[in-house]
């Protein structure tokens, strides 16, 4: 009976012991602020996605899961609940206009001015076949 016991207390010591690891390594894990962190790359909109348009692989190798500085003009927001999100158009798909889509922070619409030159930083999450997406973005002073 001692020896279940002992099984028992040891089991149950290592499953607190996971859970807590868990909670603070894992799940309490703090975000990144975008709005500070670095720039990795800079370039003009029009580069950017003519880069993903002839070649996605090399160019998801060169931008993706960094923060880059976009260069170029607004042509278009959308809004969808809270979610913000501007558009450098490029070109005229199937779907709608195809170009750059960043998805804006929280009261950075403010800051933008269709047609107007602007610089947006944003960290890159890759090319869907018809739009480099940004997020996280913010107008860069």
């Amino acid at each position: 009976m001692k020896t279940f016991l002992k099984t028992i207390l040891t089991l149950f010591a290592i499953l607190l012991i996971a859970g807590l690891s868990f909670y603070f390594f894992v799940y309490n894990k703090p975000h990144v602020d975008y709005l500070k962190s670095e720039i990795e790359v800079e370039i003009q909109a029009t580069e950017l996605f003519s880069e993903y348009v002839s070649n996605p692989l090399a160019a998801a190798k060169k931008y993706n899961g960094k923060v880059i500085l976009v260069s170029g003009s607004v042509n278009l927001i959308e809004q969808s609940d809270e979610l913000v999100i501007a558009v450098m158009v490029f070109d005229d798909g199937f779907f709608g206009p195809e170009g750059v889509r960043f998805s804006l922070l929280e009261k950075q619409e403010e800051k933008i001015k269709i047609d107007k030159p602007i610089s947006l930083k944003g960290f890159c999450t890759g090319y869907t076949g018809s739009d480099v997406i940004l997020e996280h973005v913010s107008v860069f002073e």
